[in-house]
């Protein structure tokens, strides 16, 4: 007799989720149909946004290609027409570019625009990230006419030979191109890669929801608590072994502390030519009980042991990392930024006026609001970025290969992104809510984790001096030297 054993797990953090109740949740979960459209958008954006960053080194490219031929052509008279030549192509590059880049641009707007639709025909609201998408999309097509406008003006200088050929592309095309647009779309492509792993994340948890509720329908061992076993035709059966299948089976549940992990599941195969069913004898009853109970065992101790691995690097509130987890990232951080000449940026941002709004709302509407702003921080960062709760109201974000300037201005969009948003406690509005903060970088404000942390600190400290509400950038100690 053979007998074929199949392993359900109930357990969060581990997803072994078979087709079938994968499929049933899929077509029957409207969260998760919803979830799957919107990372179908985000996904399409984030690669459309691929190619407007392709589209833009492909016109920067091109511009240097037309300036090299031009250069030749005056050194190099004999090559004159090859050089004209050349020229020429990147100078229709360059077009062609502009012309790829509004294509791209249209496309992604259009993804947005239906993704803006389908979202309100669901009657969602539109998350942080989608919002900033729409602003990115916003200033990118009103830079379009300048974009054309700068190509048309250095298709004439280049065509006439102009001297001024080179001063324009230096100081108006090429930061235009590479700074100003490039910076763009690379938080759009930033911003699209993070809304498709929210999505993803969404679509996994309601999985697993679903995929559990799925089992507890299914399997009369889970339903009853205890082993659930069909010798012959005439026994009920679970229905998640199939409409058609009659072979004897064994269901018991995985059960630890009083709680249901799983089902461990074993099924008889046809025994010989013939094909007859053989019943599961008392002795494979007995050692599946056994193994049952040690397998929940072992999977409620890897449980617990993710759970407190879970409860000492996270703040239980924001759901953010603690400080404890920050100390050894910067630990870990630095080192390498400073390895590879890299650099590093560090935001400490504080609610301000806290005190005083928990005095007037109660410490219950201090808690909503440090939730939201933890909620809203894991969403705002990149991939690859930290956001910890430091201590009380105050946070921290660890940029990694971020500039000071860069990360002044990500700050400052912090900043005015966050005072938008409404936050409400048992539905009362609690108004505008503003953030202080204090801006530090590898290697302007020192190496260590103690020098960016007291940089940032200080200026955190000097922002809410100055009136809160802004951003404020470390000074610089005399003694180093940057």
């Amino acid at each position: 007799m053979k007998i074929r054993t199949k392993l359900l797990l109930a357990l969060a953090g581990i997803s072994l989720i078979p087709p079938i109740a994968a499929y049933f949740a899929l077509i029957n979960n409207p969260r998760i149909s919803f979830a799957l459209r919107m990372n179908k958008y985000e996904a399409q954006q984030g690669l459309t946004a691929q190619k407007l960053q392709a589209d833009l080194q492909a016109i920067g490219s091109a511009v240097q290609e037309s300036l090299n031929e031009t250069y030749r052509i005056k050194v190099e008279p004999k090559e004159r027409a090859d050089a004209e030549r050349q020229r020429r192509l990147a100078n229709s590059a360059v077009q062609s570019g502009v012309l790829a880049f509004e294509k791209d641009l249209d496309t992604i707007t259009q993804s947005l625009g239906q993704q803006a639709r389908e979202t309100s025909a669901a009657e969602e609201s539109p998350d942080a990230m989608d919002q900033r998408e729409t602003e990115l999309l916003n200033d990118l097509r009103e830079s379009v006419p300048d974009l054309r406008s700068n190509a048309e003006k250095f298709a004439k200088l280049s065509d006439t030979f102009s001297p001024a050929e080179g001063e324009f592309v230096q100081e108006v095309f090429e930061p235009d191109v590479e700074k100003k647009l490039g910076r763009i779309v690379e938080e759009l492509a930033s911003e699209a890669e993070q809304g498709a792993g929210e999505d993803r994340r969404n679509i996994e948890l309601a999985l697993k929801h679903s995929y559990k509720e799925s089992l507890l329908v299914d399997c009369w061992a889970l339903r009853r608590g205890r082993l659930h076993h069909s010798a012959d035709n005439g026994a009920v059966r679970c229905s998640h072994f199939g409409a058609g299948s009659h072979p004897p089976s064994l269901c018991t549940p995985l059960m630890a502390h009083g709680e249901t992990l799983g089902i461990l599941c074993l099924v008889t195969e046809p025994n010989g030519p013939a094909g007859s069913q053989t019943s599961i004898s008392e002795f494979n009853v007995k050692l599946a009980v056994s193994v049952a109970e040690q397998a929940a065992l072992s999977f409620a101790n890897l449980k617990l042991r993710e759970k407190l691995r879970y409860q000492s690097i996270r703040d239980p509130l924001t759901g953010l990392f603690n400080r404890r987890y920050l100390d050894e990232s910067l630990e870990r951080e630095l080192p390498n930024a400073i390895r590879k000449n890299r650099s590093l940026g560090l935001i400490m941002l504080d609610v301000d006026r806290f005190k005083k709004f928990n005095d007037m709302f109660g410490h219950d509407a201090g808690d909503t609001v440090l939730r939201e702003l933890g909620d809203y921080l894991a969403k705002f960062i990149r991939r690859g970025d930290l956001a910890c709760r430091y201590g009380g109201e105050e946070f921290t974000l660890i940029l990694p290969e971020c500039t000071l300037e860069d990360t002044r201005r990500r700050a400052d969009e912090l900043r005015i992104s966050f005072q938008q948003i409404s936050i409400k406690h048992r539905d009362i509005v609690l108004g505008k809510v503003t953030l202080s903060l204090g801006v530090a970088a590898l290697p302007d404000h020192g190496t260590t984790p103690a020098e960016l942390l007291a940089a940032a600190d200080s200026a955190l400290l000097r922002a809410e001096e100055e009136g809160r509400d802004r951003v404020l950038i470390a000074e610089v100690s005399p003694n180093r030297s940057v």
